[in-house]
């Protein structure tokens, strides 16, 4: 039989109804697999994403008039303890007034600032609680409009995360829907006007990490050295250490003071520290504020740890404490259960 013949054959075979039906139906049958495990594939990566988002998404304010929006987040059935959210907007449309937390999810306040077209927010869940899951309000920002036309957005980084509280692991983000577009020449929904403040805001900081009971696995929290003599005008270091013992910590605070006729503040060094992300650093006006948490993927920390490095000046003579100023605190990995059982200061002699 010839070549010719057999394909004449073939073509009148693949003509029949029969042959066509079945076909049919087997590319529908591969298209049909093809895009459900597309589906299937997208759904997975969003159900073990989380997405932080802005409500509303869309504002109109009249120029001078105030207006507030709630950072959200979405972490679908992953349980979270943590949040940080890096926002930006433009300075020159928009003044940063204040952040507030009411309805938050997330109690541990750990860093609240704007200003200068960037807003900053690090919180946790409050020490005891349950991890939480699902939509959840974070904090909410109020600004002030600048202009009386034209448009801006208010956007998140890729900073921002959310923490997953049983692996300690930075889910994967999506920020699609977090843009708020903000006209200024249309009056709508937007509170009455500020006066213009004679220095923008930059800082709105709520109350310090709660101290929750400790558990029976109490911690420590010390100075090293914790006692030295040093000369007037010379610098004194030392290191806050931490010792959780067996109970794993993925966050710290540390609470001290010291008295301002004595000491100068001069830097808080994170070099040595076993906590690799600083929300805060501060040490002016006889305070200091350290809030630090070990880096995203790591495992929870046990027994001794350096927390921060500190170094004042020294400006007095006589003697001078670094007490213990009350809102120090361990967090546990698992439930965010503060640990820490006692807090000791140190003691220096400070000669001419």
């Amino acid at each position: 039989m010839s070549r010719y013949r057999l394909r004449s054959e073939f073509l009148n075979w693949a003509k029949q109804p029969w042959v066509l039906t079945v076909a049919i139906g087997v590319t529908l049958a591969v298209l049909v697999a093809t895009a459900s495990l597309s589906l299937l594939v997208a759904f997975r990566a969003r159900a073990n994403s989380g997405r932080l988002y802005i409500s509303p998404s869309r504002v109109h304010a009249p120029v001078n008039s105030t207006f507030a929006i709630d950072v959200r987040e979405d972490s679908g059935s992953m349980p979270v303890n943590a949040v940080r959210a890096d926002v930006r907007y433009d300075p020159s449309k928009l003044q940063y007034v204040s952040i507030t937390s009411p309805g938050t999810a997330f109690g541990i306040d750990a860093q609240s600032s704007g200003g200068n077209g960037v807003v900053t927010i690090n919180r946790g869940t409050t020490g005891g609680t349950a991890p939480v899951t699902g939509h959840q309000q974070v904090a909410t920002i109020r600004f002030r409009a600048l202009t009386n036309a034209g448009s801006s957005q208010i956007t998140f980084t890729a900073d921002s995360i959310l923490v997953r509280a049983d692996h300690n692991t930075a889910l994967p983000m999506m920020y699609g829907p977090s843009a708020v577009s903000f006209n200024a020449a249309t009056t709508g929904s937007a509170s009455s006007p500020l006066p213009t403040p004679t220095s923008s805001p930059r800082t709105d900081t709520s109350s310090p990490m709660p101290t929750a009971a400790a558990s029976s696995s109490s911690g420590t929290m010390y100075l090293t050295p914790a006692s030295g003599t040093v000369s007037r005008g010379g610098q004194l270091t030392f290191d806050i250490h931490e010792n959780s013992n067996t109970s794993p910590i993925n966050a710290v605070q540390a609470d001290f003071s010291y008295p301002t006729d004595k000491f100068q503040f001069e830097s808080i060094s994170g070099a040595s520290s076993a906590f690799g992300l600083a929300a805060q650093d501060s040490g002016d006006s006889g305070h200091l504020v350290i809030v630090r948490a070990i880096n995203p993927g790591s495992a929870g920390l046990t027994g001794d740890h350096i927390v921060a490095t500190v170094t004042l000046k020294v400006t007095g003579s006589g003697s001078a404490s670094v007490t213990p100023a009350g809102g120090s605190v361990l967090l546990t990995a698992a439930s965010s259960t503060n640990v820490l059982g006692s807090v000791t200061g140190g003691a220096y002699t400070l000669s001419n």
